[in-house]
């Protein structure tokens, strides 16, 4: 997962933390297959600026709107698969604590 984090500009903080209203629902939904792109959501209308890359297939994502696929590596993904990652936010992986991240560096 990327996107903007934290910073001191106040006014990229505003822009990270604005969020993005859902897609409508799309006749069929597009799987996720390595290499997928989509938003990092957590509820209806809750995307902001994070974005993930699928470095699997997740048969779980693309069931809610705000999972919507946006775009797919389509070159270069074994460079992708070379990010350091620590997996998923607790309890699905061993990534820190989304809500303290916005702590910013302190965390």
């Amino acid at each position: 997962q990327f996107g903007i984090t934290y910073s001191a500009d106040p006014n990229l903080v505003q822009l990270g933390r604005s969020t993005i209203p859902d897609d409508p629902q799309l006749p069929h939904k597009i799987p996720f297959e390595p290499g997928t792109i989509s938003f990092a959501g957590g509820g209806p209308n809750s995307r902001t600026s994070q974005l993930f890359i699928a470095y699997r297939g997740a048969s779980s994502f693309g069931q809610e709107l705000w999972e919507t696929p946006i775009g797919k590596v389509v070159g270069g993904f074994e460079h992708a698969l070379d990010f350091y990652s620590y997996g998923d936010m607790p309890p699905w992986g061993a990534g820190p604590v989304q809500g303290k991240i916005h702590g910013g560096r302190e965390y």
